[in-house]
């Protein structure tokens, strides 16, 4: 299945993951861009960058829970290279930008045997400004290429 990802670099890297379907790309093209800093609810994870899909999917499933509304789309936060560690090594955050009122909320499992809602979310600031970004189009393993252009 093909993806459109959108990939900023800016201090540490940052993807954009969007429903869309893409057409193949025959070059890269980056672009720089300025932004505002913004807010997002970030679910860390350690371990290889093919857990992914399923870090994004909890991390949909606690904002439902959390009755947090996105404001943006997702991201992937990468914290180092890909080759600078082995996979199950790989320190990086799955987020979606969210209102900076935001609020994570916990409550324990009481009598009614509902279970407790574990907040494995923390609301983080993104304060980079400058982001250079690039459209990738195909599988997750050929992300390398847009990555180098970048």
């Amino acid at each position: 299945m093909k993806r459109a990802i959108g990939l900023f670099l800016a201090g540490a890297a940052l993807a954009v993951w969007t429903a869309t379907p893409a057409a193949a790309q025959s070059s890269v093209r980056v672009t720089l861009l300025e932004m505002e800093p913004f807010f997002y609810a970030s679910l860390s994870h350690h371990g290889p960058y093919s857990d992914i899909p399923d870090v994004v999917a909890r991390l949909l499933q606690s904002l439902q829970e959390q009755t947090i509304a996105p404001t943006g789309p997702i991201m992937i936060i990468f914290h180092e290279a890909p080759e600078s560690a082995p996979n199950s090594d790989l320190r990086w955050e799955a987020g979606i930008p969210v209102s900076e009122v935001a609020s994570l909320t916990y409550h324990e499992a009481d009598e009614s045997d509902e279970p407790a809602t574990d907040v494995p979310l923390t609301i983080k600031e993104w304060p980079f400004t400058r982001i250079a970004t690039a459209v990738h189009s195909g599988s997750y393993e050929s992300t390398e290429e847009t990555v180098d252009a970048m």
